[in-house]
């Protein structure tokens, strides 16, 4: 995943309500991609935003 995918990730994160699969389309990333990149999960996903 480069970096501007990573970058829209985060900031979508921030919409608790939208789907992951959302989040991926709108990323330019597959499902399985997003995951790879932060194995735990949608809790996971959402620390690391909130890292932010």
């Amino acid at each position: 995943m480069d970096d501007q995918s990573r970058e829209t990730v985060l900031t979508l994160l921030r919409d608790t309500q939208l789907p992951v699969k959302q989040i991926a389309k709108q990323a330019g990333v597959s499902v399985a991609t997003l995951y790879k990149e932060f194995p735990g999960g949608r809790g996971a996903l959402q620390d690391s935003s909130a890292s932010l």
